[in-house]
């Protein structure tokens, strides 16, 4: 109960992540209640198999991204993994390596060449 009052419930942080993606626009891209059932490596992007359950229904889907990585930090502060080539790819193709804390209105990423995907975790 000490961590619950000090971080909030599952369902707290649940509902502030949604309210943040709603005011800001970016319902439209973000996807609740979905597992990334596999991630296959192809020669030049991520192939993610998703899966989302719902009464009545069961969706499987496929989408591809270009770059695929586990990002995990304290608040605004990103730590990314130490993943060979991440830093010379970020070097290269600037914006295109994200943290959460770079998405400031519904238009970012949008307009750039790709896709990207952000996974918060397990709410």
């Amino acid at each position: 109960m000490v961590l619950q009052r000090r971080f909030g419930t599952t369902q707290w942080i649940r509902e502030w992540v949604e309210g943040i993606f709603l005011r800001g626009g970016y319902g439209r891209l973000l996807e609740l209640n979905t597992t990334v059932e596999r991630c296959e490596k192809t020669s030049d992007e991520w192939v993610l198999t998703l899966h989302k359950e719902a009464p009545g229904n069961n969706y499987w889907w496929r989408e591809r991204f270009d770059a695929l990585v586990e990002a995990s930090g304290h608040y605004n502060v990103p730590c990314f993994p130490n993943i060979p080539g991440l830093v010379e790819y970020d070097e290269r193709l600037p914006g295109r390596v994200l943290q959460s804390e770079h998405f400031r209105s519904a238009s970012s990423p949008s307009g750039k060449v790709g896709k990207w995907l952000h996974t918060l975790g397990d709410f």
